[in-house]
């Protein structure tokens, strides 16, 4: 048997590197990002390209901006940034019950 992480945990570490991720480029601490949109806690469009930068190399996907404004909020691009893994992590537990 894999001892892999549910689709929560995978989202709860991916929401974990975003809120570190904006902390850093907003010069706050994490625990004043919460689940309002990202303009709302003061990500511009010139931080927002390098949110996408820092993003990339952390999840090793191509992001667009496109991609940040269609999922506004830490929990939404969570989801998003996720969902391939978390879509396969409940089908390998699916198929082993």
């Amino acid at each position: 048997m894999h001892n892999q992480d549910s689709p929560s945990t995978i989202t709860e570490n991916a929401s974990s590197a975003i809120v570190g991720i904006l902390s850093n480029l907003l010069l706050v601490d994490a625990e004043e990002i919460d689940e309002r949109k990202f303009a709302d806690i003061g990500l511009d469009s010139i931080l927002a390209v390098e949110f996408v930068e820092n993003l990339r190399g952390e999840f090793g996907r191509d992001l667009t901006l496109e991609d940040i404004y269609d999922n506004p909020t830490v929990p939404k691009l969570a989801e998003y940034l996720t969902a391939d893994a978390t879509s396969m992590t409940a089908d390998a537990t699916s198929k082993s019950a």
